[in-house]
């Protein structure tokens, strides 16, 4: 079972039911068939281990505000009425994000797990994203727990497959499970949190060396640091055959290694949108990339923000450049539909959904290419999960191709471009909003991506950012007010 969206408490509108995919039963199998998914992967290992694998519900939606209130009640009922549907099963692979959040109940993927745990009666493996807010009372139902060891997230499917094979190992009798957790009050910008190189891939390296036989998994959940919610920080996670000492130990050796280094998480190559439009194009890279993390609808942002637009003014780029970048707005997509390819639109553009941040940019160019459907995300990380960003238009400005999207649309994945007829490795510069996703697809240019500096909701400057649920509120950030709430929030 897959019940998974990631919640950012400053986001401008609330997130509803109507944002998720949902799939039950073998129409969920179908959806995520050679997918680079959790849920794929449990089932081909359960199936591997000789065991009849039941595929009870899958339900995904991007990250967005947190969930209004009847949405997660209405959830919350969907997932236990799927369970009771799926007939007698011995145990169960549950797929959570774990930073779910909703209006009255700021920790919702642990109030889903009780509520799962308390329908289903039996060992449940719980497999979670990196960024899981992971608290005692969120692992509490779970007989084992697990998660991403990658930061751009690859894994997935093998995450889904090892927590299937240490739910087995545990009800056969093989693998006694023993957990232990070590968590330190402290966020980290995703930009930051590379694994393989930078502060956590060498924290890791350094603990995990020592490590004892009996360790069997090692899950660090940075979080997702724009969540205000009770026990917003850092964990380790520990799990170890038959030796709760040795895990404890190490997760705290872990989360005390963090919080001593936490300065050292900075985020590099931060500038100005209009310096680092500027600096990538004259990189000689290709595609140069510079990323408005700020808005990554990947994080909980909109998608709307106008800022890399109004930039390019400035940044004065060549006409020959070709320049890449998308925003979400329903209406510029509809005024360019009715213009057609070849028509001429002069709409303003952004600002639509959030207001807070920036002013609509006027946007006047050539119409190339409208269309829109359903589409397969072919990137590293999310290989073969379905999308659509709803209808599009692609407008021609000087140098710029923008795509408009009726839906925020997955700017990190190549697929997103080719399915509005651009290829992104044909761009001279290539804007996208996202934290860290476009890494695992461009790993060529990739790591010397320039980061925007500006406001939105998943800002990595995290001191600008007040808590009012979290306690005590997070390092770097500070108690007080959030974000205000959005007109028509419950």
């Amino acid at each position: 079972m897959l019940v998974q969206q990631e919640s950012n408490s400053f986001a401008f509108r609330p997130s509803t039911l109507r944002d998720f995919t949902i799939h039950r039963s073998d129409a969920a199998a179908a959806a995520v068939e050679g997918a680079n998914s959790e849920f794929h992967g449990a089932m081909q290992e359960i199936a591997r281990r000789g065991g009849t694998a039941v595929p009870i519900l899958h339900a995904h939606a991007l990250p967005g505000g947190v969930l209004a209130r009847d949405d997660f009640a209405a959830l919350v009922r969907l997932v236990v009425d799927s369970l009771a549907g799926a007939g007698r099963l011995d145990a169960l692979v549950l797929c959570l994000h774990g930073a779910m959040s909703s209006v009255d109940e700021p920790s919702a993927d642990a109030a889903l797990a009780e509520a799962v745990a308390d329908a289903a009666g039996i060992p449940i493996a719980l497999s979670l994203d990196l960024h899981a807010n992971c608290t005692p009372r969120l692992c509490a139902p779970a007989t084992v727990v697990t998660g991403y060891k990658t930061n751009p997230h690859v894994d997935l499917a093998a995450t889904g497959a090892r927590a299937a094979a240490l739910l087995c190992a545990a009800i056969r009798g093989t693998f006694v499970p023993t957990s232990a957790i070590a968590m330190r009050p402290v966020i980290l910008p995703d930009e930051s949190l590379r694994i393989g190189d930078g502060v956590l891939g060498d924290v890791l390296d350094r603990v995990l060396a020592a490590a004892p036989a009996s360790v069997v998994d090692v899950s660090v959940f940075p979080t997702q640091p724009w969540l205000d919610a009770p026990g917003v920080g850092f964990t380790a996670h520990v799990t170890a055959h038959d030796d709760a000492d040795a895990g404890g130990v190490l997760a705290d050796r872990i989360a005390s290694e963090v919080w001593r280094r936490r300065e050292e998480f900075v985020v590099h190559n931060l500038a100005p949108p209009a310096e680092c439009l500027r600096r990538a194009a004259a990189s000689g890279m290709r595609p140069a990339i510079v990323t408005e993390s700020a808005d990554a609808p990947t994080a909980g942002g909109s998608g709307d923000s106008p800022a890399l637009l109004h930039a390019l003014a400035e940044a004065g780029l060549r006409d020959d450049s070709v320049v890449l970048a998308t925003i979400v707005d329903g209406g510029a997509v509809a005024a360019c539909h009715d213009a057609g390819p070849g028509g001429t639109v002069d709409v303003r553009v952004g600002a639509s959904v959030d207001p807070r941040f920036h002013a609509p940019f006027p946007l006047r160019g050539e119409v190339i290419r409208t269309g829109g459907g359903r589409y397969v995300l072919g990137g590293a990380g999310y290989l073969g999960l379905g999308a659509t960003m709803g209808r599009f238009a692609v407008v021609r400005i000087g140098p710029l191709r923008l795509l408009v999207t009726e839906q925020p649309a997955w700017s990190a994945d190549p697929e997103t471009w080719r399915h509005a007829g651009l290829d992104p490795f044909d761009a001279d510069v290539l804007v996208v909003k996202s934290c860290t996703d476009y890494l695992a697809n461009f790993p060529v240019t990739g790591p010397s991506a320039l980061v925007a500096d500006v406001p939105g909701p998943c800002t990595p400057r995290l001191s600008r950012l007040r808590f009012s649920i979290a306690s005590p509120a997070p390092w770097p950030a500070s108690g007080g007010a959030a974000m205000p709430e959005s007109p028509g929030s419950p």
